[in-house]
């Protein structure tokens, strides 16, 4: 909180004196942020050394018998021996919740000065100053070597995180040709493409509707996908992969897509009168922006599940599976009509019959 407060008033405030007479440097010639480092004589240095010794072991000193944070010499708002002492206790552990919510909230915060200054230069993060951050890599052809320059120009529009930027912070389009340059795009695309498939299946099956699994093993199947995936016999296994294999060999080889767009392997290019049309611009933009939250949120659900057991079963249900709903008991699904209850009963083809009982052997 301390650190937010000292890169919040250099900015509006500096002291019209000396903070070193023998090297003749004045406050107002410290820049703010982390430049100031480099400005802070080493004696500077010295003392903040000892004067955050001397606070932590004179007096914010750690008391087994108090609660954390309540140093017997902090005194009000953390001032040593400080004018005014909290003597209700429940006064107290509320301003000391209330100082540990703000102090993880500074922690944050002040990291994200710490980033913004070491990309622009300003603590405030002025995005006109990121010319040199890898986070524009390829927003401006001039950045880069002629040749990788003039080849990630064919594929701005495409998403960037913005319309006519390409993000690229880890620098993989460096000293890459325009062929490896597309081949790279259609490949982030393509995982995107499934990464999304694989979110809505999930959410599928953890919502309880996965008919076709159940024929196909016989039984009910779990709802949780990593369980679920288990109970697919070995027929229904081979039969997604060679599902997969006859998909990628028809993009490969006999509905290629174009050179100039590896991604557009259903050909909307060629249907669309005006490449450049604001819309269509924005459609592609969302395209790999949602591929790329897809590809972390599949991840994340995994992990999720691996280590937590928990899969997101609430999907299927009124409000996700809140306390509040389940309260209402089976009546809740009246006031959201549009959701239907997990594991869900399809409609049956005959009177009390079930399709899921129909396809199932005996």
């Amino acid at each position: 909180m301390l650190a937010c407060i000292g890169y919040i008033v250099p900015e509006y405030y500096r002291w019209d004196a000396y903070l070193s007479p023998s090297a003749n440097l004045k406050f107002a010639d410290v820049p703010a942020g982390l430049a100031a480092f480099s400005k802070v004589p080493g004696a500077g240095w010295a003392q903040m050394i000892a004067f955050a010794g001397s606070v932590e072991l004179y007096q914010y000193v750690d008391d087994p018998e108090r609660a954390p944070g309540d140093f017997e010499n902090a005194g009000f708002l953390g001032i040593p021996n400080g004018f005014l002492k909290i003597t209700d206790p429940e006064s107290k552990k509320r301003k000391l919740s209330s100082e540990i919510a703000n102090g993880r909230l500074a922690m944050m915060a002040i990291i994200g000065m710490f980033f913004q200054d070491g990309l622009t230069g300003s603590a405030w993060g002025d995005w006109s100053l990121y010319t040199a951050s890898p986070l524009r890599a390829g927003e401006s052809s001039t950045q880069l070597s002629p040749s990788t320059g003039a080849a990630i120009d064919i594929i701005k529009g495409t998403g960037g995180p913005f319309p006519n930027s390409v993000w690229d912070p880890a620098g993989l389009s460096k000293n890459k040709t325009e062929k490896e340059i597309l081949e790279l795009r259609a490949q982030e695309l393509k995982h995107g493409r499934v990464a999304m498939a694989a979110v809505l299946g999930w959410f599928h099956v953890a919502a309880g509707y996965h008919l076709l699994g159940d024929a196909a093993a016989g039984e009910r199947v779990s709802d949780n996908p990593l369980i679920n995936v288990t109970q697919l016999p070995m027929g229904g296994m081979w039969q997604l992969v060679f599902t997969i294999l006859c998909l990628e060999w028809c993009v490969t080889y006999v509905c290629k897509p174009s050179e100039r767009r590896p991604w557009d392997i259903f050909g909307w290019n060629d249907v669309v009168a005006d490449e450049e049309f604001p819309d269509w611009k924005s459609a592609q933009l969302q395209e790999l922006n949602n591929g790329r939250l897809a590809m972390m949120g599949i991840v994340g659900l995994v992990v999720q599940d691996v280590l937590f057991g928990d899969y997101a079963a609430g999907i299927g249900q009124a409000c996700f599976g809140a306390e509040i709903c389940k309260k209402l008991g089976t009546d809740a699904y009246e006031y959201w009509p549009s959701l239907p209850s997990a594991p869900y009963n399809w409609p049956a083809l005959y009177p009390h019959v079930n399709v899921v009982d129909a396809w199932l052997p005996k």
